[in-house]
Formats: structure tokens, sequence, C-alpha cells
């Protein structure tokens, strides 16, 4: 790892709007402050511009030689997810920039360390299952990655989120595969009414929800299936929010048969009569990377 002694000026856009010199030994150390900042400051336009500057810092870093090698456990503020045979990991972060929008940073890294970012700032709606992505996929936060089989090979189901709006999450779980090193996003391997003379396939799964609710969207390794929260519609409880959608307490699912995953309905057949409404998402919960964030409780995915 390279070992840099340098001094960066860091404008805090605060009420006595003075710069401030901060000397880092390395540069672990100010990708270090430029994340707790980036998360935890309270004013928008320091959490903004401790972004930018980690997002430089952390470019530059995957670029170097042999970076693949190099575990970014100490980075508390990012993601950085593996596929089981490790052949790349990706590296994303959310970084809130008002309280109605936020921001993310999605990188995929190879083995062979080649990078590639994606920069599309828009997010997967629920009427979105049958488009492909490459370059283009659009950014978001990836909490796991689980490798699958296709009848054309390899494959790797990608399990993400993002804030859309101040009322609402997406997650998804998409397919990923690669194509002369390309990333290549959304493949007919989830099937439903597979059982029918018409099943019908789609590239992925979309759920949206309520910003106040917590659903789940996972692989369950001890089913060995992918399982989601159902979500209806409900009025939410947020002032302006209007109808958004919220688990009622059953449970749909995806089963793998022969290079397919195959749709499961219902799950388990108990169903809340009113879908449970969680409290609020309080500064005090913990961000979806399963990591503290300074000093939070740690929020399941």
């Amino acid at each position: 790892m390279r070992i840099l002694i340098f001094t960066l000026t860091f404008l805090f856009v605060s009420n006595n709007m003075q710069a401030q010199t901060i000397q880092f030994d390395s540069d672990r150390a100010a990708l270090a402050f430029y994340g707790d900042v980036m998360i935890n400051a309270l004013d928008d336009e320091n959490r903004i511009l401790a972004g930018e500057q980690f997002a430089l810092l952390l470019k530059s870093e995957l670029s170097s030689e042999g970076s693949f090698e190099q575990a970014l456990d100490d980075l508390k503020f990012i993601s950085v997810q593996y596929p089981e045979d490790r052949s790349f990991r990706f590296i994303s972060w959310q970084l809130k920039e008002s309280n109605t929008k936020y921001a993310y940073k999605t990188y995929i890294q190879t083995a062979d360390s080649k990078i590639q970012e994606f920069t599309n700032d828009k997010y997967i709606s629920e009427d979105d299952v049958e488009n492909t992505y490459s370059r283009n996929w659009p950014s978001q936060l990836v909490y796991k990655v689980k490798d699958t089989e296709t009848a054309d090979g390899k494959a790797y189901i990608v399990f993400s989120m993002r804030q859309v709006d101040a009322y609402n999450k997406v997650k998804v779980a998409d397919v990923l595969t690669f194509d002369n090193g390309t990333a290549t996003f959304g493949a007919p391997l989830f099937v439903k009414n597979a059982d029918s003379e018409r099943p019908r396939t789609y590239n992925r799964i979309v759920i949206m929800f309520g910003a106040d609710a917590n659903a789940s969207l996972n692989y369950n390794p001890a089913l060995e299936m992918i399982v989601y929260d159902n979500v209806i519609p409900q009025s939410g409880m947020m002032p302006g929010q209007g109808v958004s959608k919220y688990p009622d307490g059953s449970y749909q699912a995806y089963s793998f048969v022969e290079g397919k995953w195959n749709h499961i309905e219902k799950l388990y057949n108990e169903v809340m009569s009113e879908a449970p409404r969680p409290n609020p998402v309080s500064k005090k919960e913990g961000g979806v990377f399963g990591k503290k964030l300074g000093g939070t409780k740690k929020r399941n995915n």
C-alpha cells in the first residue's frame, strides 16, 4: 500500500466559514476522515464536499497496482461485497445530500484490478423487470452477491437498495453476467407460473416500499431460496407521503430449479390482518451495510 504524508485544506461550510488545514499521515487516514464527515456531518454542504474528496481518494487507491488484494474493512462507511468465487467485488455507498435526496457511488473491481464505475443516477422501478443494462446500470448500494448458474454458464445475483425519495426505497435482485470483461445486468432467470402452459420470465426482482419500513429481499441459505416481503399499498404516516407499500407479514420466494429461479407465491401462509408499521428510521439506527455507523445499531436488509 502506498504511504503518503500530505496536507489537505478542507473547507467546512459552517457558520464560521473557516478553512481548516488537516494533516494526514496516510491515504487511509484521509479516507477514514472524509468517510466519517461524509456520513455523520450535520451540514449538507459538508457531507457533499467530504463525499467528493472521499470518492477521489478511493478511486485513486483502487487504480493502484495490486489494489484488489487490499482489504477495505477499515473503511466503515462503504459496502464491500464479494461473490463466493471472489473473482470481483462491489464497492458502493450512499450519501445523504439533503433530507429528500440521496446520491450513490457504485464500482465493480475485478481480480485483475480493472474498475467499472456506474454513474446512472436513476432508480430501478417495479415496472423495470425486463430491461438489460451494462455501463448504464443505475448506481445503488450493493449489500449481497450470490453465485448462481444459467444454461449459458456462471452468473451472479446482486442484491442492492436505493432510497428513491423522502418517502420510498427500492430493493433489487439483479442478474449479473460478464461479456468479455464487461458487466451486464438482467437475464431471464426468474420464472413465474413455471408449471403453467404460459410461464413468465423476468430479468430481476424489484420491490418498492415506504422509507419508514424495513422490507427484506435477500438470499436465505437455510432455505436455499431468495426470500422477500410481500408488500401492499397503504397510506403512509409521514406528512405528505400519500400511499406507499408496506410488508403484510407474508413472504414470496424464488427457488433454484435446473438453471432457473422459480417463483413461490406464498412461502408462509400466515398473513397479518394489518401491515406492520415500524417506527420511522432515526439517526440512531445503523446503515444497510451490516456495519455500525458512528456507534449506531445494525439494521437487517
